[in-house]
């Protein structure tokens, strides 16, 4: 027989193009450190911040931008700034100004120089980072880094104290300031006490007759507030005939050692 063509059919297909995607964002953190208390050293508080274009290839270039820290907590005084560095620094391309204010309104310039550590005068509640290029050269790539501020709080116990910094700036072709979003960063103030944590590690496999480690990490953290004294670290070793326990180490050497006593007993 002779084959007959049947339609089966249309596929389709829909292409959307787009414009390459702007991201372009702030930072702010305390570096691990979320707990404070009123009494020196753990009264000091660091805030880093920075801020990232991570747009995809293509994305139109920013001419200015400003990253904006304050008000700053009531909790908080400022004794330093770090500057910071930023993509640019170096060969001139991308210019900073490095402002402080106690209203948010009247500024003063206190830097313009990468890397540098500035000592504040009483009052300031607000800081800010004024990024300019002509041309537009803060495109996909480009970042600020180690821009720090440094302070002690007074508070209450329980006071939870919380600081935001925003970014906005100005993108080539398109017009008027754009706010590229905010990034906040709490501390608590407690009563001063250590932080301990504990974690343990071993090979998920081995064969028989291999040797098999045992790696236990105490730690008090850093954000403890107190030292940690005397801990004790009990290990529950598997009871197996088929597991022979030796080399008992602390830091490296055999125990008892480095301050550590070794105790065992019998599981009840």
């Amino acid at each position: 027989s002779v084959g007959v063509d049947v339609g089966v059919g249309t596929a389709n297909t829909t292409l959307t193009l787009r414009r390459p995607i702007t991201s372009f964002g702030v930072s702010k953190n305390t570096g691990g450190n979320y707990y404070v208390d009123n009494a020196s050293p753990d009264n000091v508080v660091h805030y880093f911040l920075g801020a990232n274009n991570t747009s995809e290839v293509g994305a139109a270039p920013f001419s200015d931008a400003t990253i904006l820290d304050g008000p700053l907590p009531a909790q908080f005084t400022l004794d330093t700034i770090h500057t910071g560095t930023w993509t640019g620094s170096g060969d001139g391309s991308v210019t900073a100004v490095i402002q402080t204010s106690p209203d948010g309104s009247s500024w003063t310039t206190v830097s313009s120089t990468a890397g540098q550590s500035i000592s504040v005068a009483p009052g300031v509640v607000w800081v800010r980072w004024v990024f300019s290029s002509t041309p537009a050269a803060m495109g996909p790539g480009w970042s600020a880094s180690g821009q720090e501020l440094i302070g002690v709080i007074s508070g209450s116990v329980g006071d939870t104290l919380t600081n935001c910094a925003g970014l906005t700036g100005l993108q080539e072709g398109v017009l008027g300031e754009q706010d590229r979003g905010n990034s906040c960063a709490n501390v608590l103030i407690e009563t001063p006490k250590p932080h301990p944590s504990i974690s343990k590690s071993a090979p998920t496999r081995l064969e028989p007759g291999q040797t098999i480690t045992y790696t236990l990490v105490a730690e008090n953290n850093i954000d403890a507030t107190d030292v940690l004294t005397d801990p004790q670290i009990t290990d529950c070793v598997p009871d197996s005939a088929h597991l022979t326990v030796s080399n008992l180490l602390a830091g490296g050497s055999a125990l008892p050692s480095n301050g550590w006593s070794l105790e065992s007993f019998t599981p009840l």
